[in-house]
């Protein structure tokens, strides 16, 4: 392994380096206009809405599944998929609603038809990271991709919601 973007606990050790890019959290996305949701979703109103969910071995989706089980929040999943891409016109074509990662959301908000919206209950931050295994720590190639992903994934302040 060269190098890893995302959240992978299994390179936590004395063989692999590893920098955090930045830390995100889960949103609410769903199509433009939903009457359902009406300006804001509501706990009440997220209980209640059939939704799209990803399917994908995403240790962020993990995260979120046992979140929602830790605060018994059982969803109302019509719908499985296997990656964030095919959100996009599922969920800006019907009245399914996602929860996903910010930066997936705000993806898919710039290309759909899709607004995002916070979740009506907390869940935990989590930080992606980028990983190198130690013996890459000097190579001119590897030290040239850390420094781009770096760069490519500054903040200069937190992310916002509508």
């Amino acid at each position: 392994m060269h190098f890893v973007v995302g959240i992978v606990p299994d390179l936590d050790g004395p063989d692999y380096y590893q920098q955090a890019l930045y830390d995100s959290s889960f949103v609410c996305v769903a199509r433009v206009g939903k009457p359902f949701v009406k300006g804001k979703l509501t706990f009440r109103r997220f209980i209640y809405a059939p939704q799209v969910a990803v399917s994908a071995p995403a240790r962020s989706q993990q995260i979120l599944e046992t979140t929602l089980k830790q605060l018994d929040i059982r969803q109302g999943v019509s719908l499985r998929v296997q990656n964030f891409l095919a959100l996009i016109e599922i969920v800006a074509k019907t009245d399914l609603i996602a929860e996903v990662p910010f930066e997936a959301a705000e993806t898919l908000q710039n290309i759909g038809r899709l607004k995002v919206y916070p979740l009506p209950f907390a869940t935990p931050s989590f930080t992606i990271r980028e990983y190198w295994h130690r013996r890459y720590y000097n190579d001119p190639a590897n030290r040239w991709l850390r420094e781009v992903f770096s760069r490519l994934f500054q903040r200069d302040s937190s992310p916002s919601i509508d």
